[in-house]
């Protein structure tokens, strides 16, 4: 699917005023509320976002989490990004904040799975430990972006 992680971390349908390409065959998934809980803390409940997700691609891209982003499909129509960052860092760790405060242990569960096998395990790490925003938040989306696979890939007959 083109523009794989970022259609899932949006997971709206192909009609949805979005400003990049979302495949016309994606069906948005009823997630987990634990997905739910950290698009909230990201985003809040209105369409005025402080952080963007355009801002979260920005993100991934710039660390080696990138590899995984592409990964799951190469085809994306969002690079390269012709400016930086918008928005503040600032922005960017008042939504972790939020999202340490919303989730639970079983949310944790929820999100990264068996934290014994991979890529489970490093997303979970960098969520937990690492310093860096960008691999810290890296770490939950690509999370997130594997918990509402699992509910599309659930959904779909086989």
């Amino acid at each position: 699917m083109i523009n794989h992680v970022r259609t899932l971390l949006q997971n709206m349908p192909p009609e949805w005023e979005s400003d990049e390409f979302v495949d016309p065959d994606f069906v948005p998934m009823s997630v987990p509320r634990a997905v739910d809980k950290v698009k909230t803390a990201i985003w809040g409940r209105t369409p005025v976002h402080q952080v963007t997700l355009r801002q979260l691609m920005q993100i991934l891209h710039a660390t080696e989490l990138e590899e995984h982003v592409l990964a799951k499909d190469p085809r994306v129509t969002y690079l390269p990004f012709d400016e930086a960052p918008s928005g503040s860092g600032a922005d960017l760790a008042h939504a972790v904040l939020r999202i340490e405060e919303a989730l639970t242990p079983d949310d944790y569960t929820t999100l990264f799975g068996d934290t014994t096998q991979e890529p489970n395990r490093t997303w979970f790490n960098l969520w937990m430990d690492h310093e860096q925003l960008a691999y810290k938040l890296g770490g939950l989306l690509l999370a997130v972006a594997d918990t509402t696979e699992r509910a599309r890939t659930w959904a779909t007959p086989q």
